[in-house]
């Protein structure tokens, strides 16, 4: 068990190794499942008794307002990453990190404790990569839709939980490029690719 949070009428408890949200309530004996895992990587409380999780499959975070009964995903503004980490300041701000490249640290727009609770994207624009074939065995085809010129340009790969499993440089010709994974385990990864100020991702499956 990675954290407990004690609410009213509740104890929820939080897995991070494969697993998610459950809950404790005080008039049960049994534990309920609150978010169906794999991978929540962090969990936060406003003074509203808000819950707020952040997940990395489904990526984003998803928050709850009756106790845990029930939670929705609150993406505005957020790239398809694994979120990571979450903080809570003084004023009722709540802070995303992501430990995967480029390592981003997101802010709510306002206070939680509030009518707005839109998460702001930061500096630097992301795109979204078509890949082909997906789930994939070997070699990873990709396209980039934007005007970007022919070159040699930076990748990562990361797993569900935003370590790097693999970079390298792959060569961009008239907008497609090739990517040998085959040596990659079965799994859910991350693949980012570095242009300037942009960031090309794509949630890429591995057979």
């Amino acid at each position: 068990m990675n954290r407990a949070i004690c609410l009213q009428g509740c104890i929820m408890i939080f897995w991070k190794a494969g697993g998610g949200v459950f809950a404790l309530y005080h008039d049960s004996t049994e534990i309920t499942e609150c978010i169906w895992g794999p991978m929540v990587n962090g969990l936060i409380i406003n003074s509203a008794g808000h819950i707020y999780a952040s997940t990395g499959f489904p990526d984003g975070i998803t928050v709850s307002k009756d106790n845990g009964l029930s939670f929705s995903y609150q993406n505005s503004g957020l790239p398809a990453f694994p979120m990571g980490h979450l903080e809570k300041d003084s004023e009722e701000y709540i802070y995303a990190f992501i430990d995967a490249p480029p390592h981003c640290i997101y802010r709510t727009t306002d206070p939680t404790v509030g009518e707005k609770e839109i998460l702001l994207q930061p500096v630097g624009t992301r795109h979204q990569l078509q890949v082909s074939p997906n789930p994939v065995s070997g070699t990873l085809w990709g396209r980039v839709n934007d005007d970007v010129p022919d070159g040699t340009y930076s990748y990562t790969i990361t797993d569900v939980t935003g370590r790097k499993v693999a970079s390298n440089r792959l060569v961009l010709s008239q907008k497609r490029f090739s990517i040998d994974v085959s040596l990659l385990s079965a799994g859910y990864y991350m693949l980012y690719v570095q242009y300037d100020d942009c960031i090309y991702t794509a949630k890429v499956i591995k057979h």
